[in-house]
């Protein structure tokens, strides 16, 4: 059965193997599972974390099945950290929950450059917004539009 996120008496419920699970229950699991899971050098990888949650081998799943279950997965991860309950670095293949002041620091470095990154990005919107290439595109389309009218009056 395909994987359903339906709203039932106020609750966002997850469709995981073919029975309800609710976001407590998910938010349950991963304190359960991340108990296990604390500090860098003893991580959970992905594939293992979405077997525990879900009961289900990725492998076997669609993409969009996939997606959606990890989906819930880390909104329940990312509601555990805005609740000071549990932080969890989420890496690319693992996971853990922060330990030390090394990896503090490291997690900090990351987010440091990830916003870095973003201000190099709004920078880049800017300078996109009065460029010559967004100015030819846009000559480019109405030229289209024009032409798909008089086709359209033809």
């Amino acid at each position: 059965m395909g994987n359903k996120i339906v709203k039932h008496k106020n609750k966002e419920i997850v469709g995981l193997n073919e029975k309800f699970v609710t976001r407590e229950i998910i938010i349950e699991k991963l304190k359960d599972i991340f108990a296990d899971h604390i500090g860098k050098s003893n991580p959970i990888s992905t594939e293992s974390l979405f077997i525990q949650i879900t009961g289900l081998n990725p492998e076997i799943l669609n993409w969009y099945e996939k997606e959606t279950k990890w989906s819930a997965i880390k909104r329940g991860l990312a509601s555990l950290r805005q609740s000071g309950e549990l932080f969890v670095i989420m890496g690319v293949y693992h996971h853990y929950v922060l330990d030390s002041k090394e990896e503090l620091t490291a997690y900090e470095h990351k987010v440091d450059a990830t916003i870095l990154g973003m201000k190099r990005m709004k920078k880049k919107a800017g300078t996109w917004v009065g460029s010559k290439t967004l100015k030819q595109m846009k000559k480019k389309s109405k030229k289209k539009i024009a032409k798909k009218k008089v086709a359209m009056i033809q």
